[in-house]
Formats: structure tokens, C-alpha cells, sequence
């Protein structure tokens, strides 16, 4: 419609710039017929060339005319349905006006199960929906404070929980380190057993071949002379006897080339002094006597080392049983 207008008004300047020229044309020529004539052709071009965009604005005018018309009829076709979708827009509008009334209604609660305040729409402290920030160190009520809590915490558990892993992994290592040089010393422990043991027997063979002497020894003191083949079967069993205590001198254990070296020893000088008793076939009564006391005490000797053995050895299989019951522990716990 502005278009329209704008051209109408155009026309009418053409018109009467026309009228104008024209006039003018006039006066010109009854002044100076041939300045007059000239001007009247310039003129007469410009009203030609204003007549043709007359023309143009003319058809211009009659085609919006003819699209507002089109536009006319458009609008009076659309207007029902125009009418109908502002109404919609207006009730949904209304609807969602009521939805957020309803949100801001119960923002407050909100702000204060998740922030800790009932902030409306927000706290200064503990902030809420809105307002770019949410929980802090007073807003322990605050959903978020308590997840921020229970995260820390669940961090600084595992944390704990890894550091108590590794301890565990290091006693692990410590116990299965201490468990195999107990296991190697209980080797070490029961050989020294098993070997004192062996020793411990045929000491006692010792002391009983001794003694045999001793009575032997006594018979022929008492008789006051002894025949020939009594003494040379009891100088037998001497030389036996220090043939089987060069054997056991010769064992490489602990107990045989260690403590008891010096017993062996004795006895077998004890042996020496009883076989040159022989030879002089004149041996007392004491000197038998003095070699079974001797004899005696290196039973009693072999007796303690032998028990000693023997607790090292339960000590050992405690000390087994105790590092296995350590690692079915740790394995449960893990």
C-alpha cells in the first residue's frame, strides 16, 4: 500500500512538471522565438521520457494492485486458520505459564534437598537452581554436599585400601621369604637330627660294648687272673669300639665334627688306657670304674643335644604351620 502510494504521488509531480514545462514552453517562445523553440525540444524530450516511466509506473501500480488483491484474498482464506493456531498458542502458552509457576512453586524445596537451602529462587550460601553454584561447606543437608562427602571419603578409602595392599603384599613377601629360610633350616635342623640320632645309637652300642668290658674287666680283677682268650676277646672289642668311634669322627655333620669332637676323643683315649691295660694284664678295678663314669657322662652329653634337636625341630614345624595360617589370612582378608 506504501508502494502504491509512493507512486501516486509520483505521478502527480510528473503532471505537473508537464504543466509547468508546458507553460514555460509558452512564455519562451513569444520572448525568443529561437531560444524558445530549443527549449521546447528539451522539454518535450523530458516529458517523453517522463511519460514512458509513467507508463512503467502505471504497470507497476495496476501489478501491486493486483497482488494485493491476491493478498487479500489469501488472508480473508487463512484467517480461520490464523485464528485458530493464535488460540492454540494462547492456551499452550497459558499451559506452560501454569507448568512454570508450578516449578517455581516447588524450586524452593528443590534448592533445599539438592543445595541444603531453601533458596528462592536462590541461597547466599548454598546457592540452588539458577544461580551458577550449588552446596558448600554449610550445606551439609545438601545432596550434592553429601555425594561431594561420600566421593572424598570412597577416594580416601581406596586410597587406604591400596596402601594397606601393598603392606600386605610386602608381609606376603616377608612371611614367604621367612618361610623358606625356616623350611631350609628345618632341613638343615632335621639332617643334624637324623644324623645325631644315628649317633646317638651307636654311642649307645658304645656304651653297651663298654660295659660288657667293664664286667669282663671286673671278672678278671676279682679272679685276679684272666687266660689268654678272654683278654685277647675283650682287646678285640676295644679295637672294634675305637674302629667305630674313627668312623663317626669321620661324619661331616654339626653334631659329629662339632660339639662332640672332644668327646669322641676322650673316649677313644679312655680306650687307648684300657687297651694298654690289657697289654699289661694288670688292670684294676678303678681304672674300669673311671672309664664307665667317663662313658656315662658322654651318654648324658648326647642325650641333651639330642633333645635340644629335637625342640629346634617342633619349633620349626610350629613356625611352618604359622606362616601358612598367616597367608590363608591375608588371602581371605584380600
Amino acid at each position: 500500500i506504501l508502494e502504491l502510494l509512493d507512486l501516486h504521488n509520483r505521478t502527480e509531480n510528473i503532471k505537473n512538471l508537464a504543466g509547468d514545462l508546458k507553460r514555460n514552453a509558452t512564455q519562451l517562445q513569444e520572448a525568443n522565438v529561437d531560444g524558445a523553440l530549443n527549449l521546447t525540444r528539451e522539454a518535450y524530450q523530458r516529458v517523453r521520457r517522463l511519460e514512458e516511466k509513467e507508463l512503467e509506473t502505471q504497470e507497476l501500480i495496476e501489478n501491486a494492485a493486483r497482488q494485493c488483491k491476491r493478498t487479500e484474498i489469501l488472508v480473508n482464506r487463512t484467517a480461520d486458520e490464523v485464528h485458530r493456531l493464535s488460540s492454540s498458542n494462547a492456551d499452550a502458552l497459558a499451559e506452560y505459564e501454569g507448568v512454570l509457576q508450578d516449578l517455581n512453586e516447588r524450586l524452593p524445596e528443590l534448592n533445599e534437598l539438592m543445595c541444603g537451602s531453601r533458596g528462592s529462587p536462590c541461597d547466599d550460601l548454598c546457592g540452588g537452581a539458577g544461580c551458577g553454584f550449588c552446596g558448600g561447606l554449610s550445606c551439609e543437608k545438601g545432596a550434592l554436599t553429601k555425594a561431594e562427602k561420600a566421593l572424598n571419603y570412597a577416594k580416601d578409602t581406596e586410597k587406604t585400601l591400596r596402601e594397606k595392599d601393598e603392606q600386605a603384599e610386602e608381609l606376603i613377601r616377608s612371611l614367604s621369604q621367612a618361610k623358606t629360610n625356616a623350611s631350609e633350616a628345618w632341613r638343615r635342623a632335621n639332617r643334624v637330627f637324623n644324623e645325631s640320632e644315628l649317633y646317638y645309637n651307636e654311642t649307645d652300642d658304645y656304651i653297651n660294648v663298654a660295659r660288657s668290658y667293664i664286667t669282663n674287666l671286673t671278672d678278671v680283677i676279682n679272679s685276679n687272673t684272666a687266660l689268654p682268650s678272654e683278654i685277647e676277646t675283650i682287646a678285640d672289642e676295644v679295637n672294634e669300639t675305637l674302629r667305630v668311634i674313627d668312623e663317626a669322627k669321620n661324619i661331616k655333620t654339626v653334631g659329629a665334627t662339632g660339639a662332640y669332637t672332644k668327646e669322641f676323643d676322650a673316649m677313644g683315649k679312655k680306650l687307648e688306657k684300657i687297651r694298654q691295660l690289657l697289654d699289661n694284664t694288670t688292670i684294676s678295678g678303678q681304672d674300669i670304674e673311671n672309664l664307665e663314669s667317663e662313658v656315662l657322662n658322654l651318654r648324658k652329653s648326647l642325650n641333651s643335644a639330642l633333645e635340644n634337636i629335637k625342640r629346634t625341630e617342633n619349633y620349626l614345624e610350629d613356625l611352618d604351620s604359622n606362616i601358612n595360617l598367616a597367608n590363608v589370612d591375608l588371602t581371605l582378608q584380600r
